[in-house]
């Protein structure tokens, strides 16, 4: 079968059809009035095209940041530039979306218009508030070990004092009995307070890592193109099963991506590999950013062991602990000013795996 070879100029291409189905909101305004919607705002919105023009573009726009909002718009019509912002919209149901919002100069027919790019992070802002969270969980949990440990020690030469004096002193054994009581006590608030510092169990079920992990790709999106990183990603299969919790999963990719943009210079590159042998998923990624010193490779995951000069180590060290209760493994290969390897590998999905869980 013959294939006419079709050739299309720049200036022959329909681009109000690639706006029209761009995933990303857009809406083109004077200042006032709503001069063009896309398909993707109004599905965002959940509203229809005459009630978003009668209505008005800021009306969707969260109370708090309507004033922001209209500041922007103002700079741009001015004449000057407008950086990407993070705000709030409410859905017609009322549902509030955290969103990433550009305000650029539309220039038609001589006069200056402003096209609003929308695009929704509720998903990413959420990630992000988990891992928040679970770095703070993650600095109580060390804390708290540290402390049960300290405590333990006196209490068990305490404990041992106390039973060899009701062993030979029947006259105070009323007393004593209370000092046994009351170091027993303290005994199961130290071990109470170390089993809270343990991760908590956590539902598994079968995840597609390959799924997991594009979703964390296209949340740092911004950032990567903010920073001029060029990614590279390669997969060796579309489908590949892991047995995990998909928060943690998530966290995880989510703190070495962004440890992977931070180390990066602008116009860095990142390089993301997924493959599988037979028993194991394995994702890597590598950046080629000024690397890890050597004095810091040893000690990482653990927590205030980082050579970030703002750094605490925490994202690792939550990393490093969610890899160990996947039954995983994390291998890092790093060379001061060639860049940083991050090898992760997971057990394969097994059949059955949700029953013996």
């Amino acid at each position: 079968m013959n294939l006419k070879k079709t050739e299309v100029t720049e200036n022959e291409l329909d681009f109000k059809q690639i706006v029209d189905h761009s995933l990303n909101a857009k809406i083109i305004t004077d200042g006032t009035n709503v001069i063009y919607i896309n398909q993707a705002c109004l599905n965002m919105l959940q509203v229809g095209k005459q009630a978003f023009i009668q209505n008005g573009f800021l009306h969707y726009f969260h109370p708090a940041c309507q004033e922001k909002c209209n500041q922007r718009i103002q700079r741009v019509l001015a004449g000057r530039q407008a950086e990407l912002a993070e705000q709030k919209i409410v859905r017609t149901d009322g549902e509030v979306l955290d969103v990433e919002v550009m305000c650029a100069p539309f220039y038609n027919n001589g006069h200056t218009l402003v096209q609003i790019v929308v695009r929704e992070i509720t998903e990413r802002k959420k990630n992000e508030r988990l891992l928040l969270q679970s770095e703070k969980l993650s600095l109580i949990g060390e804390v708290a070990a540290g402390i049960v440990h300290e405590i333990r020690n006196p209490l068990t030469t305490i404990k041992g004092f106390v039973q060899i004096l009701q062993n030979k002193n029947a006259e105070n054994g009323k007393y004593l009995d209370i000092m046994k009581s009351e170091v027993e006590r303290i005994e199961k608030i130290a071990n109470d307070l170390l089993e809270l510092s343990k991760p908590q169990a956590e539902i598994f079920k079968q995840e597609n890592v390959v799924d997991i992990f594009k979703d964390v790709l296209f949340m740092w999106e911004t950032e990567i193109f903010k920073h001029h990183i060029t990614v590279n990603y390669h997969i060796s299969d579309d489908d590949i099963p892991i047995f995990c919790e998909r928060t943690q999963i998530t966290q995880t990719f989510i703190n070495l991506i962004k440890n992977a943009i931070e180390a990066c210079a602008d116009d860095g590159e990142i390089t993301a590999e997924i493959s599988k042998n037979d028993q194991e998923a394995i994702i890597k990624i590598d950046d080629n950013g000024a690397g890890i010193p050597k004095a810091f490779l040893e000690k990482l995951g653990t927590a205030f062991q980082t050579s970030k000069a703002n750094g605490t180590g925490l994202g690792l060290a939550v990393t490093y602990n969610i890899i160990k209760n996947h039954n995983g493994k994390i291998i890092v290969e790093s060379e001061e000013g060639s860049g940083t390897t991050f090898i992760i590998r997971l057990p394969l999905y097994q059949q059955g795996a949700e029953k013996s869980s």
